[in-house]
């Protein structure tokens, strides 16, 4: 499952919360990331936050220069990938196009 070959022009963020159980978490999305690089090809960063209310995290995941349907091929990716869903909640996409 690959992207199409079109010029990479986007920045793809996908933001989550779950419990504050980084160390648990931690290891599955590296995993993930690497999943995606080796069926992608595209390298993607992992971020993390204590939120607020102190009893979540807010992870950041992070794709630079991604062509415009990444997205769905990361959706398939995080469907397909087999681990417990469930402490990942609602992930969240944010698109921006680079501007030059």
């Amino acid at each position: 499952m690959t992207p199409s070959p079109h010029s990479p022009t986007h920045v793809l963020y996908i933001y989550y919360r779950t419990p504050d159980t980084p160390d648990a978490l931690r290891g599955e999305l590296h995993a993930f990331l690497r999943h995606v690089q080796e069926r992608t090809g595209v390298g993607g960063r992992l971020l993390c936050r204590r939120s607020s209310d102190g009893q979540t995290l807010t992870w950041l995941e992070a794709y630079e220069a991604v062509p415009n349907d990444f997205r769905q091929v990361l959706r398939a990716l995080w469907s397909d990938f087999a681990i417990d869903k469930t402490p990942y909640g609602d992930r969240r996409e944010e698109q921006f196009e680079v501007v030059g």
